[in-house]
């Protein structure tokens, strides 16, 4: 019952100095209202604009690309083994696959 009354308490503190901080804030002018959010993008249109970070490019090639397979059946062995104990020659076959 404790942990109720706990849990009540720090929901209600928290309410309270959201209250104070929002009357504080309020006293001193600060009612600007946030910027409104920039309107969505469109991506079915083309080009998005962000060309530095953008990568619809990529994903699109990626995404019409299939997936390269290696032959590396001969690692399944290893597969329970720690990078720890291996031995010599089987770091020289991880090299060569």
């Amino acid at each position: 019952m404790q942990i109720v009354y706990l849990f009540i308490g720090l929901v209600l503190f928290f309410f309270v100095a959201l209250a104070i901080t929002n009357h504080v804030q309020r006293k001193r002018g600060n009612t600007k209202e946030r910027e409104t959010a920039p309107p969505p993008i469109d991506l079915s249109i083309g080009c998005c604009g962000a060309h530095e970070v953008c990568e619809r490019a990529n994903l699109i090639k990626a995404s019409r690309e299939k997936a390269e397979q290696f032959n590396d059946e001969e690692l399944d062995n290893y597969v329970h083994c720690t990078s720890l104990e291996y031995t010599e020659e089987e770091a020289k076959e991880f090299r060569e696959v």
